[in-house]
């Protein structure tokens, strides 16, 4: 209704003769001629007015026009009275504009009807409002559909419904675009409210800049437009951060609406959270409660002054803290009634929720912060934050760990939140039952949250140590690391380090077996307790167990003397401390003396009968001097005492029969019972420990005595992976590779335990050795061994025996290889005598002595003895053919090399051969390139003696006459019956032809002869004169070179198309023969025309080329 009132009329179509005289009268034309005029102040009762209309069958815009006077005046009931449809029957329909003034008069009622149901509390009565509202704008629909009035309310409509904004920006658009078409002037009366519109919807797509170039475009049409304008265009700057303009807009749209109430609160809310001046915010707070009195619905006004109480009576000690609480209660209470917004009634319950939660009433909390968080908008996660506070309070640690996911998704960087997720996720990691996959998990998270919280507030201590408490549970390093950095950020700042800190190092240290380390964080933890200012009970209780923590360090040190001190001191000062007898027995178990370890444990049994560990050490004490039966019972008290059996009593007692069935004297008809025994124990231990790897071990030990070698591995496994520095489960795995034939595996696992545990020594490990390397027929290797063995325990006449064994098959194997050499023969002799000797020995003793040795006898011994003794005394022939065949591979080798130095020389003679042979081809290649270069040198020059000669005045007669005979020469062949002409031609070409095919010669042979720096000089020497030429060439020859080149140029054609230089033909002679100088001299003086005509037809072919 607010753009009804504040633009007055509603149409620009055609207006009706009778309208509103001004907007507070009204006159009705009666039958008779007269007017009657009514306004705000003489309004009678709409019955009597509705009567007189119809009596006087006024038209339908003046019962409009009347009912806008009554809801001006306040007279709502009469105003819906005369736009009842029901009610204006008898009105007067018959004129041009009836439908405009139906479709204004439903328009007016639907719009009254969306103010009531905005304005109503009740659901269910705002939804009645609402569905009339709709039933008169879909019969305003039917009457006139795209009239602008009538879109602009109803759009607004949509508007206000909250899920049809689209629909209402559509028709906003309408109206503004008609406006356009239309080709009028702005009409701000439907301009601005649309306009207005539209910034509404921006602003609630959280488009506030756009929203705010709206709002200002408004209030540059209309300066004067309503205060509404500019409370949206506060919003919008409080909503982009800029909080004095915002603070300005408000104050301006106060001094245009003084009691619009919206933009006080909005006022004094941005005075109290946006201000840092104290001033200011009392200020804020004061108007806060002037406008309570007389706005006391408004929801805003009473959630933000419950807010001020509550933050009140949380940090001012001095006020009553209750009766603060019960003002904020009553203010959300009446604030959760009166909300119509879903978001006010979420920050209504949100608060509800922190007063019930301040209060200890944990459900109550928990069902408003749940109520909060369903209706609260997306960025609005104060209440799932306190929703997951609950539900960690009920324990409910899945659907905390939902909320706080929910919160961090929206503010990721929150410390905070991190925190409260990291030891959530590290609290849900040690639930039992849960599968390794998903413990890895959950402690990757909560070790990621902390993290980043701590990266995020590095100066937060808290998150550090939380940090620490969770890897120390899986990951002692790196909690060592973090406990280390939170002592040098204590250093830093001069705060001595908390003893709860230096003890929880300690006892990672002490987890991680650097003793020493975790000694002296016990030692620095003692010193700050014993100089701590109050030392009451618990303090007195602190210094004991780190003392004792001390001494735990010593024994493991193998200070056992100080460590036996130190818990003799604490047993004095409290005798009651069974933990330190405890331990004063096992330092006696580890020095071997059993008694004095039974009798401890027999005062920490009797003074505490439920100390489990007592009961197993004396069993493991009585199972160490042979005395099986007494310490199975043990074992088994321990079992009956507790209602879930206890593992390592599970694993010991099963561990007992292991140890009968290896008993040599046993009864083995029993075995098999004895096997299921432990069998049984094993498989109950692993029942209740699944990962139990003690009694995985002892399973496959029995399946392995059972020859169920596969399945032994199978247990074996787990056990190697899980603990990798218990020797035995890799002895176990190692001694199943024996059995199976896998003899090269098991000498390589075999060795990793003798590396890895320091188990060098072990007389089992190495005769084991010694067996794979006699399987591999490796008997060199398996006597080194035997060798190590012996040394270990000489006493065992087993070790014996193998070596005589293995020195047997070894000495074979060396006397029958035909390869073995003098000396490695003689050494084998001397083996079996030494060993022949040993098996004597054995064969010679007592049978009481042999008897324990169950594997070898005194018989077997003398058998083996005979054989080593038959091959020694065969020595002599087998170390003469040892002999015999090392001299005949010397012999042999000595050839050998003989012929090999003989190989390499011819090959080195052949080479030589080669490189001389190669160098004087290359030679031979460069002589030939330079003659070809002198020649045409030398042809070139006696072209240019040519070129000058008719130039000369005189002369030489017989030159004249020679070169006089050769124009008159004829050869007979010329004579062919062509015209001399055409023979000329023929000349001409052929010769053309010929010097083309020679230079092409010149050029492949001087590309094939010639190297770079070759090709280099020679265009060095083209750029030089001729006279340079020469003397170069007369240097370079001399002496050298005798040959002489006769140039003949044919006449060129005198027909002057044939433009062609004379090519020159150049006639070579052999070189360096003395017979050719004297045919050159004869041909120089001779006048005889055959020889001139000879030389003369001499032209250079391939033949020449060639020699």
């Amino acid at each position: 209704m607010d753009y009804y009132t504040a633009y007055g009329r509603q149409g620009r179509g055609p207006v009706d003769e009778v309208e509103i005289v001004d907007s507070k009268k009204v006159q009705i034309p009666l039958v008779t001629g007269a007017v009657v005029e009514m306004t705000e102040d003489t309004l009678e009762d709409a019955v009597k007015v509705a009567t007189l209309l119809r009596a006087n069958k006024n038209k339908l815009s003046v019962w409009v026009n009347l009912a806008l006077l009554y809801y001006r005046k306040g007279r709502y009931d009469d105003f819906v009275f005369l736009l009842n449809p029901e009610n204006q029957r008898g009105a007067f329909t018959d004129y041009p504009t009836i439908d405009r003034d139906q479709m204004r008069s439903m328009d007016m009622l639907a719009a009254y009807y969306v103010q009531k149901g905005s304005e109503e509390k009740s659901p269910e009565a705002r939804k009645q409002w609402l569905l009339e509202a709709t039933l008169l704008y879909s019969a305003a629909d039917k009457i006139i559909m795209y009239d602008q009035n009538h879109l602009l309310g109803r759009a607004y409509f949509c508007l206000l419904e909250g899920n049809k904004t689209e629909q209402a920006e559509v028709q906003f658009k309408f109206v503004l675009n008609d406006e356009q078409r239309a080709g009028l002037p702005p009409d701000e009366t439907l301009t601005i409210p649309a306009l207005m519109g539209q910034a509404c919807i921006m602003y609630i797509r959280k488009e506030y800049k756009q929203a705010l170039q709206i709002y200002k475009k408004c209030l540059q049409m209309n300066p004067q437009c309503p205060a509404s304008v500019r409370l949206g265009i506060g919003y919008c700057l409080a909503k982009l951060g800029k909080t004095e303009k915002a603070k300005f807009a408000f104050k301006r749209t106060l001094d245009l609406e003084p009691d619009n109430v919206d933009a006080a609160a909005s006022l004094a809310v941005l005075q109290m959270t946006n201000s840092m001046d104290g001033d200011e915010m009392r200020e804020g707070i004061q108007s806060l409660a002037q406008l309570y009195k007389s706005a006391k619905d408004h929801p805003l006004i009473l959630n933000h002054l419950a807010n001020h109480f509550f933050i009140k009576s949380q940090l001012d000690e001095t006020t009553d803290k209750e009766s603060l609480l019960m003002k904020a209660k009553r203010l959300l209470d009446y604030a959760v009634t009166v909300s119509k917004n879903e978001q006010m009634l979420s920050e209504s319950n949100f608060h509800l929720g922190r007063y019930f939660h301040a209060q200890g009433k944990v459900h109550d909390a928990h069902r408003h912060y749940s109520l909060a968080a369903q209706q609260a908008a997306p960025k609005f996660k104060l209440p799932s934050f306190g929703y997951g506070q609950t539900n960690i309070l009920l324990k409910e640690y899945d659907k905390a760990i939902e909320e706080f996911e929910k919160v961090l998704k929206m503010y990721p960087e929150n410390s905070d939140v991190l925190k409260i997720l990291g030891a959530l996720y590290a609290k849900q990691s040690e639930k039992e039952g849960l599968p390794e996959d998903v413990v890895d998990e959950r402690r990757k998270k909560a070790k990621d949250y902390l993290k980043k919280a701590a990266k995020n507030s590095p100066e937060d201590m808290e998150v550090l140590i939380d940090l620490a408490v969770l890897l120390q549970r899986f990951d002692y390093k790196e909690a060592i690391a973090i406990y280390n950095n939170i002592v040098d950020r204590l250093n830093e700042h001069g705060t001595r380090t908390p003893p709860e800190i230096e003890n929880n190092m300690g006892v990672l240290y002490f987890m991680s077996k650097e003793f020493k380390k975790a000694r002296e964080c016990f030692l620095s933890c003692r010193e700050v307790l014993v100089a701590s200012e109050t030392m009451d009970a618990k303090t007195k209780a602190s210094i004991i167990s780190i003392t004792f923590n001390l001494a735990r360090c010593d024994e493991k040190l193998y200070k056992f003397g100080e460590a036996e001190r130190i818990y003799k001191g604490i047993l004095k000062k409290r005798p009651s401390y069974m933990d330190a007898m405890f331990r004063l027995g096992c330092i006696n178990y580890r020095r071997g003396d059993s008694t004095a370890a039974i009798n401890y444990f027999k005062e920490v049994m009797a003074a505490d009968p439920k100390h489990i560990d007592s009961w197993l050490m004396t069993g493991q004490t009585l199972a160490d001097q042979g005395q099986l039966d007494q310490a199975r019972k043990k074992y088994e008290h321990v079992l009956n005492s507790n209602k879930i059996p206890d593992p390592i009593a599970l694993v010991l007692a099963g561990n007992i029969y292991v140890k009968h069935l290896m008993n040599v004297n046993r009864n083995r008809k029993e075995d098999e019972a004895q096997r299921d025994r432990a069998l049984k124990f094993f498989h109950k231990a692993l029942r209740v420990n699944p990962k139990n790897v003690y009694a995985m071990h002892g399973a496959g030990i029995i399946f392995c005595q059972k020859g169920d070698l596969n399945t032994a591995r199978e247990f074996f496994g787990p056990v190697k992976e899980r603990i990798s520095d218990y020797p035995d489960v890799w002895i176990n795995t190692a001694n199943i590779q024996l059995d199976t034939n896998n003899y090269q595996s098991a000498v390589q696992m075999y060795m990793t335990v003798m590396r890895r545990f320091k188990k060098r020594k072990s007389p089992e490990i190495l005769t084991n050795i010694a067996h794979a390397y006699y399987k591999l027929a490796k008997y060199e290797q398996c006597l080194d061994f035997l060798d190590r063995t012996i040394c270990q325990d000489p006493k065992n006449l087993v070790h014996r025996f193998n070596y005589g064994v293995a020195a047997l098959k070894a000495c074979a194997a060396i006397i029958n290889d035909t390869r073995a050499t003098e000396a490695k023969v003689k050494q084998a002799i001397d083996r079996l005598s030494s060993s022949a000797k040993a098996l004597r020995e054995i064969q010679k003793m007592p049978q009481e002595k042999v008897q324990p040795y169950r594997y070898i006898s005194r018989t077997l011994c003398g058998e083996i003895a005979d054989k080593l003794e038959d091959l020694q005394r065969q020595g002599d022939v087998f170390v003469g053919r040892a002999a015999k065949h090392e001299a005949e591979e010397l012999e042999r080798m000595r050839e050998n090399e003989l012929e090999r130095r003989r190989v390499i020389q011819e090959q080195r003679r052949s080479a030589k051969h080669r490189e001389e042979q190669e160098s004087l081809q290359l030679e031979q290649l460069k002589f030939k390139r330079t003659y070809f270069v002198h020649q045409t040198k030398e042809a070139l020059k006696q072209r240019e003696i040519e070129e000058e000669r008719p130039k000369r005045s005189g002369g030489s007669g017989r030159k004249r006459k020679r070169a006089k005979e050769e124009d008159d020469f004829v050869n007979d062949s010329d004579d062919d019956g062509r015209d001399p002409a055409e023979r000329k031609e023929e000349k001409r070409k052929n010769a053309q032809k010929a010097s083309r095919r020679n230079k092409k010669k010149d050029r492949d042979f001087i590309n094939d002869g010639s190297s770079d720096e070759e090709s280099k000089s020679r265009r060095k020497k083209a750029k030089k004169s001729a006279e340079e030429i020469e003397e170069e060439d007369a240097k370079k020859f001399k002496g050298k070179v005798k040959s002489k080149a006769i140039i003949e140029s044919e006449p060129s054609s005198s027909d002057s198309d044939n433009n062609q230089e004379e090519v020159p033909t150049i006639r070579n002679r052999d070189i360096g023969s003395d017979s050719d100088n004297e045919a050159e001299k004869k041909a120089a003086s001779s006048d005889s025309e055959p020889e001139e005509a000879s030389a003369r037809k001499r032209i250079l072919t391939d033949s020449d080329d060639s020699d």
